[in-house]
């Protein structure tokens, strides 16, 4: 069964090393309660949830890189598995969401069913494939020497190390002046981002999308220190746009699976042909929504 993220309950007189500390095991936790989910069952709920444990993780160590660093080898094997579970991701979004949907959308007589039907069988078969490579990563030694790796680094501030005496006493630094400092700095950035979304580019949407999802995920980390409705009413706004900019990189991914497929299967190369027609419209289209909903993200302030 899935493990999704369990929110974070951080005291306001906590420094900035036990900040650190209590996000970097919320995240392992979250990582490691998905193991069987996906080692045993090949569950695509339970491999989602342990990259977005990852993804938070990669988050959280870019949030403190500034006064504290993971060692080199360690983010080599943490961006490793980021790419083991990330490839059968995308192949699982493509089966149970984006296909099945432009299926309904576009299958106008039987003989386009019965094509896009043996389509969508094709890549379900691609992405058990993909699930198999996922289940062996997580299986692995690799995989468990990491996670003691980086358990042990955390629990006995392994990042001490690499650190003068002057840069030790930054540890000490209140968490709440160091929350409200990250969280206007990832505002920042996503605020500098989202003025090249006037463009309409894929390029400038996918940076603001990352740029997003680091600002949800601070502002996630944070929560317990401020106003619960404020944070609250912020990240609703946050999630949404990043729903329609996920939409639209859907879109983007599907387009390129769908490239590896027809070069594997000759004979679904009419549908799958169609289909990226359909989804070079939708990558392309000036979403209105989303500039709406970019508008009321520029004009509220971050919540702490």
């Amino acid at each position: 069964m899935a493990v999704g993220m369990e929110q974070l309950k951080l005291s306001k007189r906590m420094n900035i090393e036990q900040t650190f500390q209590a996000i970097v095991f919320n995240c392992i936790e979250q990582i490691q309660s998905n193991e069987a989910g996906i080692t045993k069952e090949y569950d695509a709920e339970s491999l989602h949830q342990m990259r977005v444990g990852l993804r938070r993780l990669h988050s959280a160590l870019d949030l403190f890189k500034n006064i504290l660093r993971l060692p080199d080898t360690l983010q080599q094997e943490l961006d490793w598995l980021t790419t083991q579970l990330s490839t059968a991701r995308d192949w699982d979004v493509l089966t149970t969401s984006t296909l099945p949907s432009l299926i309904e959308t576009l299958a106008e007589t039987d003989n386009d069913k019965n094509e896009m039907a043996e389509l969508l069988l094709t890549a379900m078969s691609k992405t058990y494939e993909k699930h198999k490579t996922a289940a062996a990563a997580v299986r692995s030694q690799r995989y468990a020497s990491l996670i003691r790796i980086l358990t042990n680094w955390t629990r006995h501030c392994g990042w001490r190390d690499a650190m003068s005496i002057q840069m030790q006493y930054c540890l000490q630094i209140k968490t709440t002046k160091f929350a409200r400092n990250a969280i206007a700095l990832s505002q920042h950035n996503l605020l500098k981002r989202g003025k090249k979304l006037r463009t309409g580019s894929p390029q400038a949407r996918h940076r603001v999308r990352i740029a997003a999802k680091k600002m949800r995920y601070a502002t996630e980390f944070f929560y317990s220190l401020g106003s619960v409705k404020r944070v609250q009413s912020f990240l609703t706004i946050l999630s949404r746009f990043q729903d329609e900019l996920g939409r639209l990189n859907d879109a983007a991914v599907a387009k390129h699976l769908l490239k590896e497929l027809v070069s594997e299967h000759a004979q679904l190369a009419s549908s799958i042909n169609s289909i990226r027609q359909y989804l070079t419209s939708e990558v392309s289209t000036d979403d209105k929504k989303i500039r709406h909903l970019w508008r009321k993200i520029a004009l509220t302030k971050h919540p702490f």
